[in-house]
């Protein structure tokens, strides 16, 4: 058995032992919520191939359960709630036909796990503080391997947001990476020590001259514009009626008392097959991909031009039609074609 196999056998009897916490009709759009039952996730990881420290298992099951909630993405179909009626059901093949190029935020496609860790991790620079493992959850499929000591699991230094394992690979995309990456966060956080230093600055500096100036001209003219801000003035929300110096000091005060609060939920996201299938279903579903990959890399290698093949089949044809068809299959996107029809008489 291969890594990301063992790891997802590993991860399957875990979930193996969460009961779901929605009921009949109230359902989520695109997630489920579990919650971790001890005695059965101990009874599962019994079962694995080596040997097993069931009362070790149960400890580690009993603290993420008392601590943690699972939220597990819907990949078959997209509910949508409609009032004083059951939820309409949009089957992933056509949620792209209803939703158009936005579809992709109500499936846990790769792209709408990454747009949620970078959520996730914009946040702690800003919210968190103290120590790290107040602001990520540890990595639970580590603790699987290496069992839970009297105060938990070890804490996730590297700062893991999203583990990834698929096709043979273990992929880790931690906090500081996301950071670095995201286009609206601008300083170097590259490590505890960076990020703690940030929060500091942070809490000793809250208002910047620009944030000033906008909560100035917000406070000052309390207008309602808009659709969004319309519907909120309807249902009752009205703007703070007091002037900006009044809301600047309780903003300055809320600091001071709270400063050192840390309003950040640790999490963590785990990218894999689905803990439905069995290793049965999945051998089965590999081999239907592979084949369906290799005809689809013949038929684009007997298109091609005879001076593009070679460089097709430098690039691993069978691994990019796998790629093209993978990408394909997640979310089918359907632009808009940028063609207009002209009529002349």
């Amino acid at each position: 058995m291969s890594d990301d196999l063992a790891r997802f056998d590993r991860f399957q009897r875990l979930m193996g032992g969460a009961r779901k916490l929605t009921g009949e009709g109230q359902e989520g759009s695109h997630t489920d919520v579990f919650r971790f039952d001890a005695e059965a996730v101990a009874a599962g990881l019994a079962g694995l191939p080596e040997a097993r420290d069931a009362e070790r298992d149960r400890r580690l099951a009993s603290w993420i359960g008392d601590r943690y909630l699972v939220k597990k993405g819907k990949i078959e179909y997209f509910a949508q709630p409609l009032l004083g009626s059951e939820p309409t059901r949009i089957r992933r093949s056509t949620v792209s036909w209803v939703f158009g190029p936005l579809g992709f935020s109500v499936l846990p496609t790769f792209e709408k796990v990454m747009a949620d860790a970078t959520e996730a991790a914009r946040v702690i620079p800003y919210f968190g503080f103290g120590p790290l493992e107040g602001h990520v959850a540890p990595d639970f499929v580590d603790a699987l391997e290496t069992g839970c000591g009297d105060e938990g699991p070890a804490p996730n230094r590297q700062a893991v947001l999203v583990r990834t394992f698929l096709d043979g690979a273990d992929l880790k995309e931690t906090a500081y990476r996301i950071l670095d990456a995201d286009p609206f966060f601008h300083d170097p956080v590259v490590d505890a020590a960076a990020l703690s230093e940030f929060q500091r600055y942070v809490r000793r500096n809250p208002l910047t001259p620009s944030m000033e100036e906008r909560f100035a001209g917000f406070f000052e003219n309390p207008l309602t514009v808009g659709v969004r801000d319309t519907l909120r003035w309807l249902k009752g929300s009205r703007h703070p009626r007091m002037p900006w110096e009044t809301a600047r000091g309780f903003l300055r005060r809320a600091f001071d008392r709270w400063g050192q609060e840390s309003f950040v939920l640790p999490e963590i996201t785990y990218y894999t097959y689905d803990t439905s299938r069995t290793a049965t279903d999945l051998a089965r579903l590999f081999a239907h991909n592979a084949e369906v990959a290799r005809a689809f890399a013949a038929e684009i290698d007997g298109v091609l031009p005879e001076s593009a093949r070679p460089s097709f089949r430098a690039l691993g044809g069978l691994k990019l039609a796998f790629q093209l068809l993978d990408f394909h299959t997640d979310y089918r996107l359907y632009e808009v074609e940028p063609y207009a029809g002209f009529q002349i008489s």
